[in-house]
């Protein structure tokens, strides 16, 4: 999984102006849920061991949601900078957890098949997981 989302950073940091997902021109301010979809799909996608699920939280005094990806009690975290944090890539480092309470850990089988912004940008979410070398 580390593999993965280091790969699908470096892609969305080169890329992110010739990707047709919303907030991505923004990378990696303000599309934390569009960049944890694409993990969680290509977690599921290339059928890695292990479980895992997407974390979603809120700030309260800042007003804002943020999305995440827990698995073995690590959290990888690839927009984690957007907040003057260092990205996580499976770290044990909880400030996710205190920052956006509370927070919901959730089925990522779920979190991708109920969100519109998967399903009306689905072929966009395919030629970015397939282009990884993995």
């Amino acid at each position: 999984m580390i593999n993965i989302a280091k790969q699908l950073r470096t892609y969305f940091e080169k890329s992110n102006h010739n990707i047709d997902l919303p907030f991505i021109h923004k990378f990696p301010n303000s599309c934390c849920e569009v960049t944890t979809l694409a993990l969680a799909f290509a977690i599921s996608k290339n059928k890695l061991n292990g479980t895992y699920l997407v974390g979603k939280g809120y700030d309260r005094d800042n007003d804002i949601w943020h999305f995440w990806i827990e698995a073995d009690g690590c959290i990888t975290d690839i927009t984690a900078d957007q907040f003057g944090k260092e990205l996580l890539f499976a770290s044990k480092d909880n400030w996710v957890h205190k920052k956006f309470a509370p927070y919901e850990l959730i089925d990522p089988i779920k979190f991708v098949s109920n969100s519109d912004m998967f399903t009306a940008n689905f072929e966009e979410f395919v030629r970015i997981v397939s282009s990884l070398k993995i």
